[in-house]
């Protein structure tokens, strides 16, 4: 499973938590642009993660192409950044082949909605197993990150995303601290 990474991640968040749509829009008058219905979007947004899932658990590569944006930017640590739904297609396409009895979930935790109500931000937690090509036996959790844009047709695709395993931060530090221990004195 890839590790997914977005450099400019942390500033589109806290742009999008500065500007988050509140649910009441006191003291607008009849010229101001319409409120954003940020229930509905959530619902839309949550609606639109689930048909993720189904496409996973369904092992169908186009239905999961499909939710992303043309323009779409998926970018992991040490691989070319991918774009657009022919190359998450192929991607989730090999994954498949690669591990034939791969599962897996997700959990949407939260939804923030730009005030503008064309972008929105989805987090939430993942679970995933199976069984590598020599026959290792793999399973995790992470968590993700998905960036939602409203489109022109009135549907919402996703624009980028990012996703990391937890696992990697325990094995990471367990490293560091033998690094930092010392050796036996001669």
């Amino acid at each position: 499973m890839r590790t997914w990474t977005l450099l400019a991640l942390p500033a589109l968040i806290l742009g999008l938590a500065a500007c988050e749509a509140e649910t009441e829009d006191a003291g607008s008058t009849a010229g101001d642009v319409a409120a954003v219905d940020v229930a509905a979007i959530d619902q839309t947004i949550r609606a639109r993660a689930q048909e993720f899932d189904d496409g996973v658990a369904a092992r169908d590569p186009a239905a999961i192409a499909a939710l992303y944006a043309d323009d779409a930017i998926i970018q992991a640590p040490g691989e070319p950044a991918m774009s657009g739904p022919g190359s998450v297609e192929e991607d989730w396409a090999e994954s498949f082949e690669r591990m034939p009895d791969a599962t897996g979930d997700g959990e949407t935790e939260n939804v923030m909605v730009a005030e503008s109500g064309e972008l929105a931000v989805e987090t939430g937690r993942y679970t995933f197993s199976g069984t590598a090509p020599d026959g290792t036996a793999i399973s995790e959790d992470g968590k993700y990150i998905t960036v939602w844009k409203l489109q022109d047709d009135g549907t919402w695709k996703i624009a980028v995303e990012s996703y990391s395993s937890n696992s990697g931060a325990d094995e990471g530090a367990d490293a560091a601290a033998a690094e930092e221990e010392p050796g036996p004195s001669e």
